[in-house]
């Protein structure tokens, strides 16, 4: 009986142990599963404060995008793909009447082919009092549409003392759209030129 007392003693004690053991082994495991988990979160953070920073920037360039296409969109009309005679026509007829001129006629020129772009001389004759001239030409240089005066000539009107006669020679342009093989030759042409 005593060595059985002794078995069963050494038994439970190797139990223990063994039980003891087991316990570590699993509290080791739970703390190294602990680490694990604190070291993805750091990492999980981190990685969720360079996506804020991406989204931050992203945002900004969004909005970025927004004002150019309306830069692109206003440069487009000073500019534009087309002449767009009857367009400019109709905007200049606006801007005598505005300023109280009256419209006489327009003629366009043989229109310059430019590096990008193409100059379209035109002649326009009106009549009108001194000062509404002027707030026309303040009007045609403020005006949706890109306008070089180039020579301004003055004359007495026939009628009304007080009014006088403008003949203005002007330059409008518009752009050339080109295809990607001639972009591409043009930007070759100029780099050879420029060594």
């Amino acid at each position: 009986m005593v060595l059985q007392e002794r078995t069963q003693t050494i038994l439970t004690a190797v139990l223990g142990v063994i039980a003891l053991g087991l316990m570590l082994f699993l509290l080791y495991i739970q703390v190294t599963a602990y680490q694990e988990t604190r070291q993805a979160i750091g990492e999980e953070i981190a990685a969720i404060k360079e996506v804020e920073v991406r989204l931050a920037e992203l945002k900004r360039l969004a909005q970025q995008a927004e004002e150019l296409e309306g830069r692109k969109a206003s440069l487009d009309r000073l500019i534009p793909l087309q002449p767009e005679e009857d367009q400019l026509i109709e905007e200049i007829k606006e801007m005598a009447v505005t300023s109280g001129v009256r419209f006489l006629e327009v003629r366009f020129e043989e229109p310059v082919d430019k590096e990008g772009y193409i100059e379209m001389p035109l002649e326009m004759a009106f009549e009108g009092r001194y000062h509404d001239l002027l707030l026309l030409l303040a009007a045609l240089e403020e005006g949706p549409r890109a306008l070089r005066l180039d020579e301004i000539k003055v004359s007495h009107a026939g009628g009304c003392a007080a009014e006088i006669k403008a003949d203005l020679d002007a330059t409008v342009f518009y752009r050339v759209q080109k295809s990607g093989k001639e972009r591409i030759a043009r930007r070759d042409k100029d780099e050879t030129q420029a060594m």
